[in-house]
């Protein structure tokens, strides 16, 4: 199995999808075919808690 390599506007995208629209994080991760600890570190990530895909400045700006 090889690795993907996903693209910063799909992981906002994922981001968004729980925290603007609602979705919870397991609905969202099966959605989107990520693991659920995935869509979690991503989420830390642009709420400064701990290095993640994007800072909030730059998920604002996609």
């Amino acid at each position: 199995m090889t690795r993907r390599k996903l693209s910063r506007a799909f992981k906002i995208e994922d981001v968004r999808s729980v925290t603007d629209r609602g979705v919870a994080v397991a609905q969202a991760a099966r959605d989107r075919d990520v693991a659920e600890s995935v869509l979690w570190r991503w989420m830390k990530g642009v709420d400064g808690h701990a290095s993640g895909c994007v800072s909030r400045e730059r998920a604002d700006t996609v």
